[in-house]
Order: C-alpha cells, then structure tokens, then sequence
C-alpha cells in the first residue's frame, strides 16, 4: 500500500513539473508572430526620417520616353491574345506594341518585352546614379540608392541570363530570371527603409518594373507550359 502511494507521489511530481514547464514556455511565445521579408538580415528599425532629398522619380516623362502612343488600329490582335494571359492585358498590350517590329506572336512579343526591360532597368540605374553623387543628397539617401544601385546591376545581369536562356528556348530559366529579377527591384525599396527613410523616391519606377517583369513571368509561363499556340 506504502509502495503504491510513493508511486502516486512521484507521478504527481513528474507531472506538476511538466506542466510547470510547459505553462513557463507557452507563455514565452508572442500571441502574434512577427515577419520580415528580409528577416535574416534586417537590423532593428530605425526611427523613421523624413528626408527633404526624397525627391519622388518623375514616372511620367520617363514612360514617355520609352513607351510612345500607338494608334489602336495598328495593333495586332494577336498580341491582344498573348497578353491575355496576363494580369493587366490592356497594359501588357500598351507597353508591348510601341516595340514590335515584324512578326507577331508568343515569342517575340516576349523577347521584345525582356529587351525593353533591359533598357529601362539601365535607364533607371543611370538616373539612381545621378541622384547618389548629387552634393544635396543625404548620406542616408545616398548609401540606399548605392545598395539599389547594386540590385539594379543584378537585374540587368538576371535579364541578361533570360536573353541568353530565350536564345536557346530555355523558357524555364527565362521565367526563373525573370523573377529573380523582380526580387532585385524588390530590394531596391527595402534598402530605404533599412535606412529608417520614410520611403523610396524609387518606389514608383520600381513599382513599374516589377509589374512590366511580371508580365513576361506570365507570358513565358503560359509559353513553357504550351498552353498559347501561334
């Protein structure tokens, strides 16, 4: 009987210690998890600065100048088609079409679009540039732009590898590079508020690379999963 009860107790014991313990790390957990996009390497925020030298990238004259107006009449239905696939085709079909020349269809209308990125990504690289070795500009300022600068460069590199990738109708690594090039753009904005910058005066050029990029993803998707046929 004495046998049975020190069991009794000693169960007990073991018992009230795991939930002791369990209760102790339950309550060590956040009620609400917390996450960053860039976790790994994120500092602690810093107090956010509201920087006269953010200057917001005039979108406007730069869209311009590299996407002039096309009369309606002069599209060709089936770039209207391949960019169907996309999640803005009316845009798809305004950007694409001041740079087709010659036949129309899935795949040139791609490389057409990777080009065009090239030009615009090393367009917006050399205005970046500008900015970072302008007197006025903050340091802050001027070390985020160095860092987009940086990303800029290693977008041009992703978008090289997808031109070298069309040429040999690898389309899987051309959507790879594609994307690997939206994630550049997407640490280009991050490298401000690392900085504790309000925000990036790049975030609308950015923001318009990324959405130009994607649709390329779409296209080459639909492209290596042979759903348009032309």
């Amino acid at each position: 009987m004495e046998l049975i009860i020190n069991k009794s107790i000693l169960i007990f014991l073991v018992f009230s210690s795991l939930l002791s313990f369990s209760t102790e790390a339950t309550s060590r957990i956040p009620s609400k998890p917390t996450f960053s996009f860039f976790a790994s390497d994120s500092p602690s925020p810093s107090p956010v600065e509201h920087s006269s030298n953010l200057v917001p990238f005039d979108l406007k004259p730069f869209l311009s100048a590299h996407f002039p107006n096309v009369p309606p009449s002069s599209i060709h239905s089936s770039l209207k088609h391949i960019c169907g696939v996309t999640h803005n085709p009316a845009k798809c079909v305004s950007l694409i079409a001041p740079h087709m020349t010659g036949s129309v269809n899935v795949v040139s209308s791609l490389h057409v679009l990777i080009k065009t990125l090239d030009v615009l990504v090393k367009n917006a690289s050399s205005i970046a540039m500008k900015v970072s070795k302008d007197p006025s500009t903050s340091f802050k300022v001027e070390k985020s732009l160095n860092i987009s600068l940086e990303q800029y460069w290693k977008a041009i590199s992703n978008i090289g590898k997808a031109l070298a990738a069309f040429s040999v109708r690898d389309y899987d690594e051309v959507h790879t590079m594609l994307i690997a090039a939206i994630t550049n753009f997407g640490f280009c904005d991050e490298a401000f508020y690392k900085q504790g910058l309000a925000k990036s005066p790049m975030k609308d050029i950015n923001g318009f690379l990324i959405e130009f990029a994607a649709f390329g993803v779409d296209i080459s998707t639909k492209l290596k999963e042979n759903i348009i046929h032309f």
